[in-house]
């Protein structure tokens, strides 16, 4: 197959020092391979490299940035423990780092990477070109046996207001044995230029570790941002990630969680309320990889007028991971004939003794139920939305901050539909 040549990628090119050889060897790579685009299955309904090329064909450099105060006040402002990114780049002076010695947090510059961090299972070109272009982001170490009574926020504002926007964070988080641990992760944008965020977070779940993981996308139209998450569950250990996301122009979530020692558990839930004329794009990855491991995973969508969902979820069972319970789910609600859902759930498994499923439901609200609420004397408009509430409040109450779950729920109800 004739290899396209994308534009953006000279762009990218101008990004990286002459002197700097090992991620010109990767850009090279990308450049003799091109950026997946619409021929490309896994991102056949992501084009990607098409708006790039579109959009930021004239770009140099990002602007400067004189932010000073936080957006989402809301969840933000009381944190007692937070990590601030702007345009790609740690802003010490918004961020709070820890006080104790439970968490260790390491600033990382210039695109290093711990020395003795494995080289991912997941593959893909777009997490290359994060390898290549990374200038900045953290390291955060969870000392054994701890459990930090707060969680941590890493907030990435994408500030747009001066200029178009690059930023590639890179961030590896390490759960010690039997540590417990939240994780939250804020995606949030301002200004009417286009930025583009090519986020990657590396995650270790050590034996007997806990570790819950929230993902929050309050993104503008004006952003484009793809969002790795790569994840090695150790033995007797647990992972437990929430994505909500509700903006963004084009939002692709690849998540690969790999089940990598006995009675590892991995329970992954979204939810996805994406913008008009916006997409929101949900790919993951459970590898159970040996036996006796357990997965669940449920994605919701709401889908309006203009608006496009994506969910390609596939769950491998590798020979000889008997004893494997794995379940997953995706439940759309398509409020208009304008609206899109492409959904694709997947079981690959090479092992007999397993119990697995999956399944996808796609609809429009219940006649029968929006009949019983108006009959109790509702009027449509707040059956409707009483209804869609409903349906979104089953990943919504996996939120155990109270505070942030409530300021979600307050988002959700501004955005769902009357």
């Amino acid at each position: 197959m004739e290899v396209q040549q994308n534009n953006i990628l000279e762009v990218f090119d101008r990004q990286v020092p002459a002197s700097d050889k090992p991620r010109r060897e990767l850009l090279q790579k990308l450049a003799a391979s091109g950026l997946p685009d619409r021929k490309h299955e896994e991102y056949r309904y992501t084009p990607v490299s098409r708006l790039l090329d579109k959009e930021f064909a004239d770009f140099t450099a990002n602007p400067a940035t004189e932010t000073t105060t936080l957006p989402v006040a809301g969840i933000l402002a009381e944190a007692e423990q937070l990590v601030v990114f702007i345009n790609g780049e740690y802003a010490p002076h918004l961020s709070r780092l820890p006080q104790d010695q439970m968490i260790k947090v390491t600033p990382l510059s210039s695109g290093s990477q711990p020395t003795a961090w494995d080289k991912p299972a997941f593959s893909d070109r777009y997490l290359d070109l994060n390898r290549a272009l990374t200038k900045s982001g953290v390291q955060i170490t969870i000392a054994t046996g701890s459990a930090p009574a707060s969680p941590l926020y890493i907030l990435h504002l994408t500030d747009t207001a001066r200029g178009k926007v690059m930023a590639a964070p890179a961030h590896y988080i390490q759960a010690e044995e039997n540590s417990q641990f939240t994780l939250v992760e804020v995606f949030s944008s301002e200004g009417a230029n286009q930025g583009f965020v090519n986020a990657a977070i590396h995650l270790q779940v050590a034996r007997h570790a806990r570790l819950n993981h929230i993902k929050v996308g309050l993104d503008t139209l004006s952003t484009t941002r793809l969002d790795h998450t790569l994840v090695q569950v150790a033995d007797s250990a647990s992972y437990n990630t929430i994505n909500i996301g509700l903006g963004g122009r084009m939002i692709r979530n690849n998540l690969y969680i790999g089940l990598q020692g006995e009675h590892a558990e991995a329970h992954l839930y979204g939810l996805y309320l994406p913008e008009a004329n916006g997409l929101i794009d949900h790919h993951t990855a459970v590898d159970h990889r040996v036996p006796h491991c357990n997965s669940n995973e449920l994605y919701k969508g709401i889908l309006a007028a203009d608006t496009t969902g994506v969910f390609n979820g596939k769950v491998f069972v590798r020979p000889g991971a008997q004893k494997t319970n794995a379940f997953q789910s995706n439940k759309n609600i398509l409020l208009d004939d304008s609206a899109t859902i492409n959904t694709k759930p997947q079981l690959e498994i090479w092992a007999d003794d397993v119990k697995c499923s999956h399944g996808c439901t796609t609809g429009q609200i219940d006649k029968e139920q929006l009949f019983y609420l108006r009959a109790r004397g509702l009027d449509e408009a707040s059956a409707r939305k009483l209804l869609l509430r409903a349906f979104a409040e089953e990943i919504i109450e996996k939120l155990a901050i109270e505070e942030l779950r409530e300021y979600l729920e307050e988002i959700l109800d501004s955005k769902l539909p009357d």
